[in-house]
């Protein structure tokens, strides 16, 4: 089986004829306007022929907070498994507790981010609107 960040599976609703699926290696995590958070893989062959798509997915605010109420419930069930994913990012869980709980932090310069990130030649800031993209996940990676 193959290990990917983003896999898309489809297959029919009315006659099933199997699961087809790709894996999306690169792609761009970032943070909309309007509090939505955005998957866009560019450049992606198709399932059947030989054209190429480009796929973008959003996800609610809302849609993100159900996320993380079922990752709750996975990491009781394998801990161990989830303290080491979770380990390198400790510290935005830990900013994202404090906000939910109502304690002021101190914001954050958008540049040190990227400066920080590790991989500045895919961290991308559009300055026509304030999105933070964030590309190359496998840098999460142990």
């Amino acid at each position: 089986m193959r290990n990917s960040n983003l896999k898309i599976s489809r297959y029919g609703a009315y006659n099933y004829h199997g699961i087809s699926s790709i894996y999306i290696e690169s792609f761009q995590i970032s943070l909309g306007l309007n509090r939505s958070f955005n998957i866009v893989a560019r450049n992606i062959k198709d399932f059947n022929t030989k054209s190429h798509h480009n796929y973008e997915i959003n996800l609610s605010a809302e849609v993100f907070t159900s996320l993380i109420m079922v990752m709750d419930e996975a990491a009781e069930s394998d801990p161990i498994y989830y303290e080491k994913l979770f380990e390198p990012v400790l510290k935005s869980i830990n900013r994202l507790q404090a906000v939910a709980s109502g304690i002021p932090i101190q914001s954050r310069n958008i540049q040190n981010i990227i400066k920080n990130s590790g991989n500045e030649q895919n961290d991308v800031i559009d300055r026509k609107k304030p999105k933070f993209y964030f590309s190359g996940l496998n840098k999460l990676k142990n």
